[in-house]
């Protein structure tokens, strides 16, 4: 994977990829294929760069964190709903900047993960409340078993 010290040099590489100019990616134009790839940059910016929300809107013309979030989302979901052309363009991009899926685990696939750790950790303390329990009985015997002796001896 390509390494970024600065969220402005992925814009200019991803800006390269589709031949548009850095400049009007800035702008506030709201032409189709120019949101697109303001919303590319969010999601890859974001998911496999982990810049900051806001330094990401800073490069893409100064708009909001809130705005990063509707990108990046936005793809995501057309991810979901296997769009062909978010599919091809998001796979031209990682082809291009060299991004190995299989080292970022899915966002639900992190949740799925977390509630089976979750489950286990729930079945685990049963499990000590019921050693717990189990051992004071055998306390309880054992002490019953002493005092036993006693009064026998």
């Amino acid at each position: 994977m390509k390494h970024y010290s600065t969220p402005d040099l992925l814009l200019k590489d991803i800006c390269g990829i589709f031949n548009a100019p850095v400049s009007l990616i800035k702008s506030k134009t709201r032409e189709q294929q120019l949101v697109k790839i303001r919303f590319y940059y969010s999601f890859i910016a974001s998911k496999y760069y982990q810049f900051p929300l806001k330094c990401i809107g800073k490069e893409i013309g100064g708009r909001d964190h809130t705005t990063v979030i509707h990108g990046r989302d936005t793809v995501i979901s057309e991810l979901e709903f296997n769009n062909t052309k978010t599919l091809n363009d998001i796979a031209k991009i990682k082809h291009h900047l060299d991004i190995q899926d299989s080292l970022h685990l899915d966002y639900r696939n992190l949740l799925e993960l977390n509630k089976q750790l979750l489950e286990r950790i729930k079945d685990l303390r049963k499990e000590v409340v019921l050693y717990s329990h189990e051992n004071l009985k055998l306390k309880n015997e054992l002490n019953y078993q002493k005092k036993l002796c006693k009064v026998i001896s």
